[in-house]
């Protein structure tokens, strides 16, 4: 088994412990303490182990950005499948067929510079050029291709398990010469318009100078399909073609197209206003579930939420609500239970209210006034009143 398909194997997520990417509106405005509780109520409310992928959508543009179709990839193991071919049909001296083969691997790979490789397959079929020339007497064919080679890998070095003898003293001899000359080398001129985008040519990342001739210089923006292209003095690159942009995936394609660049389950979204955080979460090919609101003290209920744990309601195809500029739900205010309007004070006995005996002690002093007055008359009125016996019991 090869060294990077070892390496692969042991990059690869485990499939038993599912993968949750965790993804923040606007991350950068979101203190590090608050991201981190996210994460721990993550752990805290999950059944059982899983992995956790921060900052998730920043990798999963970088990757998007390395990413190449699969057709592609298809079609550059037939061209090594063709190469090896016409270098056997050399080794058996169809020299005739093995040209036309080799050419028309070299027409393919400029077409399709993108696929991986193709520096290294570029200078494979040179060097095969080179050998098939040198068979048939060209000399100044020969040293052409052998330069078209140095181009493209400058510090390169052949054996004679690859090239014949007289092949290799001639490639070291055009290597020297072209390194004697490395002053009078430049850099392609790459006009790219976006400040984060990476530039590699032939095979190394980074703008530097090159050796005169043809180079393949392929370009990568973040979220981004990658673009290349066969360039010998300058290049003016598309617009990018842009897969998955930078904060919450709104979108299931978006979604889906995160939960496969970094082989997720399942992708959790948060957002914060103010003190208030907002959460939801999406199953990879599934759906996105409610949003939970809350405070920052209560995100565990919320990490809950994201992860679908006690979520009875079925997945909605729509787009993620906690991205939506509309207003968020106000919190309820918890209340006790309504008071009861005060009852009237009750009614007093007629005989306890002041008014009556307001009355009633007029008419006393009335009477008693009235009996003084009247028992001050003379007998001859007809008429005699005694006050005692009227007071008395």
């Amino acid at each position: 088994m090869s060294s990077w398909l070892l390496v692969v194997l042991a990059l690869a997520p485990d499939p038993a412990v599912p993968s949750v990417g965790v993804v923040w509106y606007d991350e950068a405005t979101v203190a590090a303490a608050t991201k981190q509780r996210l994460i721990e109520g993550l752990r805290a409310r999950s059944s059982g182990p899983i992995e956790i992928v921060p900052d998730a959508i920043t990798r999963a543009r970088a990757i998007v950005a390395e990413q190449i179709p699969r057709a592609i990839v298809e079609h550059q193991a037939k061209r090594m499948q063709a190469i090896a071919d016409a270098e056997a049909a050399y080794r058996a001296g169809r020299l005739a067929g093995a040209f036309g083969s080799v050419i028309a691997v070299q027409g393919e790979l400029r077409r399709e510079p993108l696929a991986p490789g193709t520096t290294h397959l570029l200078v494979r079929t040179h060097l095969l050029v080179a050998q098939i020339h040198r068979a048939e007497g060209d000399a100044a064919a020969s040293d052409a291709a052998l330069s078209a080679a140095l181009a493209l890998d400058p510090d390169g070095r052949v054996s004679t398990r690859r090239l014949p003898p007289e092949l290799v003293e001639r490639h070291g001899a055009l290597r020297e010469k072209l390194q004697g000359e490395r002053a009078q080398w430049s850099e392609p001129s790459v006009f790219v318009r976006d400040a984060a985008a990476e530039i590699e040519i032939d095979g190394v990342v980074g703008m530097r100078p090159v050796p005169p001739g043809e180079h393949v210089v392929v370009v990568r923006r973040p979220g981004a399909a990658p673009v290349a292209a066969m360039v010998s003095t300058s290049w003016n690159v598309p617009l990018p073609t842009i897969e998955l942009g930078p904060g919450l995936p709104r979108t299931r394609q978006l979604a889906d197209r995160m939960c496969e660049a970094l082989a997720l389950q399942r992708i959790v979204l948060a957002r914060q206003r103010g003190d208030r955080i907002g959460v939801q979460g999406y199953e990879c090919a599934g759906g996105f579930g409610p949003p939970w609101f809350g405070d920052r003290a209560s995100i565990a209920d919320g990490a809950a939420t994201g992860l679908g744990i006690g979520v009875a309601v079925a997945f909605d195809d729509d787009v993620a609500l906690i991205a939506s500029a509309r207003p968020w739900p106000q919190p309820r205010v918890a209340t006790g239970p309504t008071p009861k309007p005060d009852a009237p004070p009750p009614k007093k006995p007629w005989y306890r209210r002041a008014w009556v005996w307001s009355l009633v002690g007029g008419v006393v002093a009335a009477g008693v006034v009235t009996g003084a007055v009247l028992g001050t008359r003379r007998e001859d009125d007809g008429l005699a009143v005694d006050a005692d016996s009227f007071l008395r019991p």
